[in-house]
């Protein structure tokens, strides 16, 4: 079979692309050089971006029908969170001023912590990764946490899931949390945010009661270490004043260790505990339809006056065109 006659010369080939690269560029020159942008359109006033907008507004409405629909959507399918609070005041059981006089005067760690220290503490147990990682062990919370992941039939993960690790929980959790400080007030404030309102209020006041028992528990300890040190210190003192002093401040740590292990709300008062709402917290359709109202409108008018210099070169172009014909 005789090859054809472009095939046998592929110089020709070469030489036909060339010309017409060649006559491409000298036809967009003739354009550019041609097209002069018209005098009224030189100072563009508020008026003429309007009746652009205005001539390109199918573009705008339907960008922002598509943004619109588009948020509904969003807002529909997102899941359902519900938000509970726990109201609290930092409880007001400050320990006394110690008993002990003199020399023994200047030992006021050793009448424990004052209310606003204990305050402290609280907010601190409250969001502390060790508190909230043996929250989640003590009451199981892996798999309600991952509800996903495991087979509630088998009490098992399901297979092919790498079980979540107790970090990845903390974080979860932690996320699900607000702690607010209201100061001026003195208040202070846990919210959890989850898509079971009866959970998130189980969680919000089991939390609460736990950090109360730890910090109990943490000055009953103290307590109990000061007054066996003291106890020491009483056995080898021969000083009838000293003698005196230390044991006020046994008695000190024994009042003090009785008011601890008396009060099951330690360091924070619960005034409102956290119920179960019916009340949404999550982002809902109207929200997320005007999150897409406005970024349609971000979206429509810059696309209005791009489709707007599209038709002007495309103007031009033909105006240069028809010239050089």
């Amino acid at each position: 079979m005789g090859l054809s006659a472009e095939s046998a010369n592929p110089g020709g080939i070469a030489d036909r692309l060339r010309f017409l690269l060649l006559n491409f560029l000298r036809s967009a020159a003739r354009v550019l050089g041609a097209y002069e942008q018209p005098e009224h359109t030189k100072n563009l006033n508020g008026l003429d971006y309007v009746l652009v907008l205005y001539k390109r507004r199918f573009v705008v409405f339907t960008t922002v029908a598509i943004c619109m629909l588009f948020g509904l959507l969003v807002g529909f399918f997102l899941p359902v969170m519900y938000r509970v609070t726990v109201l609290m005041v930092p409880s007001s059981n400050d320990t006394q001023p110690p008993l002990a006089s003199g020399a023994l005067a200047d030992l006021s760690f050793l009448t424990g912590k004052s209310g606003n220290e204990r305050k402290s503490e609280a907010l601190a147990f409250l969001g502390a990764r060790n508190t909230l990682q043996r929250f989640i062990v003590t009451h199981n919370l892996l798999p309600q946490l991952y509800p996903k992941d495991w087979d509630w039939k088998s009490h098992t993960w399901k297979a092919g899931v790498t079980p979540p690790t107790l970090e990845s929980a903390y974080l979860k959790l932690r996320g699900a949390m607000m702690i607010e400080d209201d100061s001026a007030n003195d208040l202070i404030r846990l919210r959890v945010t989850w898509n079971d309102a009866q959970m998130a209020a189980n969680w919000a006041n089991n939390l609460v009661r736990e950090v109360n028992y730890t910090m109990q528990q943490r000055e009953v300890e103290r307590a109990n270490k000061r007054i066996a040190a003291l106890y020491v210190e009483l056995s080898k003192t021969e000083n009838q004043e000293l003698h005196t002093n230390i044991a006020n401040l046994i008695e000190q740590q024994i009042r003090d260790r009785i008011l601890a292990n008396s009060n099951d709300q330690f360091a924070l008062e619960v005034v409102d505990p956290a119920l179960p709402t019916k009340q949404k917290s999550s982002v809902g359709e109207l929200i997320t339809m005007i999150a897409g109202l406005f970024a349609g409108l971000m979206i429509g008018i810059p696309l209005a006056f791009f489709r707007q210099a599209i038709d002007s070169l495309r103007y031009a172009w033909d105006t240069a065109s028809s010239d050089t014909t």
